[in-house]
């Protein structure tokens, strides 16, 4: 937490409300001297300014050498082992821990360690995401890290933390990456049309309202599409799952300088009948079960969803469990959720079903990240949506060499990432010498300016010279 600005009252109203990290079974919150954020809450202190500089290809913070340091005391202090996922997420960012919980039961822990990727971009750090394995890597390898590209980018490179952090476990240390476009909806990462108003239900967390009253805002309307779990929802909750043999993962936050870090509690046995929870009847609306309750949605998503994963109920429990929270105080057993029948297979295998127009809407604001090549061909045929501009056999690995991506790439490879997924465009301020851009820019320039600001255009000059 910076000692000044507006993050220490964002930290006592969430401290209050018991809302975002202070909603997990522990936290911390650090910052460069001890501040009394409200009654009962201090800060823990790290051995740093908090100050940086801005820059490099995206005019970004350059503060992985704060987050190396907050990090040093998150690892001193140990606490992260207690528990099976450490997150990190920005004061700013409207965070939904219970949300979270669900997001991870399909995730599972690896040797290395796993983290979850929350842009198409690339991670972007209002909210990061770290199995047990993961931080432990981290806390041994990141100093080869901070060695190795060093030696790459002839001195520090040009990067923020998320960045930083996306390379050194990805590309240095083998931990593996997860992509997951529920973690995240921001206005650096192509966000939906009105996502502002913070009533998507899926997504875990929302960036940024550095307002009080925005902040506020947006977490009163997220709660009343998805209410917050009741106080007995935690026990419950792993009543039910532990009941059914899964594995639950529950956060614990801790909150760092101008961050907050959260850790997801390992897996707890909890002794207690699922069949007394109550829950079942609470409210789980969508297009497709308008007027129904949480035991309605099970068994819908069930029977017309995942009828033919290896087990329906489950599968759709979770499923329902990350659209409405409020059905975390309803046990599976007590769903009453009954396995759909298998319709036996004929001896001539069916051809597959191609896409539908209405599939070509899913997950079209992510297309080029969530698509297959199939859905690609598919809609881009039908549709006109989804149509890679090069064909396959052109495409580009555009995570290989990014740390030196201006020296490395052809210009084709360029054009392709930047174009593609945002990488590797070369940047120009078109507010310099706009008043003589005709003469005076480059055609680089006047093209990416035209694309991307609407100035430098062609229909610029026409109607300067009718008038």
């Amino acid at each position: 937490m910076l000692p000044k600005g507006y993050e220490r009252g964002l930290l006592a109203m969430l401290y209050l409300r018991q809302a975002s990290l202070f909603a997990c079974e522990g936290y911390a919150v650090y910052s460069n001297q001890v501040i009394q954020v409200a009654a009962g809450l201090e800060t823990q202190v790290v051995n740093s300014s908090l100050k940086c500089d801005y820059g490099g290809e995206f005019h970004t913070a350059l503060n992985t050498d704060i987050f190396l340091k907050v990090w040093e005391k998150v690892i001193n202090d140990g606490q992260y082992l207690a528990y099976g996922w450490t997150t990190k997420v920005d004061p700013d960012a409207v965070f939904f821990p219970w949300r979270l919980r669900v997001l991870l039961q399909k995730n599972s822990e690896e040797t290395m360690g796993v983290y979850l990727n929350n842009c198409k971009f690339g991670l972007h750090g209002p909210i990061e995401i770290f199995s047990r394995n993961a931080v432990q890597a981290w806390a041994q390898g990141r100093e080869t890290c901070v060695k190795h590209f060093n030696q790459v980018c002839d001195g520090p490179c040009w990067w923020g933390e998320d960045m930083f952090m996306d390379q050194c476990l990805s590309k240095v240390l083998n931990v593996k990456r997860d992509n997951n476009s529920f973690v995240l909806i921001e206005d650096h990462c192509d966000p939906p049309a009105g996502w502002t108003d913070c009533t998507d239900p899926m997504h875990v967390a929302f960036h940024p309202f550095k307002k009080l009253k925005d902040y506020q805002e947006c977490m009163d309307n997220a709660e009343s599409v998805c209410p917050r779990p009741v106080s007995t929802t935690l026990t419950t909750t792993l009543a039910a799952l532990t009941a059914y043999g899964t594995a639950a993962t529950n956060p614990t936050s801790v909150a760092d300088g101008g961050s907050q870090l959260l850790a997801g509690q390992a897996a707890t046995t909890v002794v207690e009948s699922a069949a007394a929870m109550p829950g079942c009847e609470a409210a789980c609306v969508d297009y497709a079960n308008p007027q129904g309750t949480c035991r309605s949605h099970i068994q819908w998503v069930a029977d017309q969803t995942v009828s033919t994963a290896s087990d329906p109920c489950k599968e759709a429990y979770t499923l329902t469990l990350q659209q409405c929270s409020a059905c975390q105080s309803c046990a599976l057993e007590s769903s009453g959720c009954v396995q759909p029948q298998i319709p036996v297979q004929p001896t001539t295998p069916l051809p597959r079903a191609s896409p539908s127009e209405e599939d070509c809407e899913v997950d079209f604001s992510n297309w080029e990240w969530m698509w297959s090549d199939d859905k690609m061909a598919w809609c881009c045929k039908h549709t006109g949506r989804g149509c890679v501009k090069s064909s396959k056999k052109d495409r580009f690995d555009c995570d290989e060499d990014f740390i030196d991506w201006e020296g490395a790439w052809s210009a084709q490879k360029k054009s392709w990432c930047c174009d593609q997924v945002g990488r590797g465009c070369q940047v120009f301020d078109c507010s310099e010498d706009f008043a003589d851009w005709a003469r005076g820019w480059s055609l680089d320039k006047r093209t990416w300016c035209c694309k991307h600001e609407q100035r430098g255009c062609q229909g610029e000059v026409e109607s300067t010279s009718s008038s």
